[in-house]
């Protein structure tokens, strides 16, 4: 596993988004346009990766999320489900 709420900030960062850590929480800013990084870790974290998904639905260009295998962990059918809700994804 990851230091997730870490893992979360740097992510968010990324995207420019205007965010506090406390010690065990975030704080965002909103609402605000987010930064598209063109890519991004996944950190190897499978809710990452489902967090990310949905971050990049609001995004006006593609973004690659990097070892988002790691939703099979959890989530066979993610990425066939999520396109039945919101258009077209590709995954490796």
């Amino acid at each position: 596993e990851s230091n997730r709420l870490n893992d979360v900030l740097k992510i968010l960062e990324a995207f420019d988004a205007k965010i506090e850590m406390g010690h065990d929480e975030l704080w965002l800013t909103g609402p605000q346009e987010l930064q598209n990084p063109k890519e991004i870790n996944s950190y190897f974290d499978h809710r990452i990766v489902f967090m990310l998904t949905f971050i990049s639905m609001y995004l006006k260009e593609p973004l690659t999320i990097l070892n988002s295998e790691v939703y099979q962990k959890s989530y066979l059918a993610y990425f066939e489900d999520l396109s039945m809700l919101k258009g077209d994804f590709i995954h490796a």
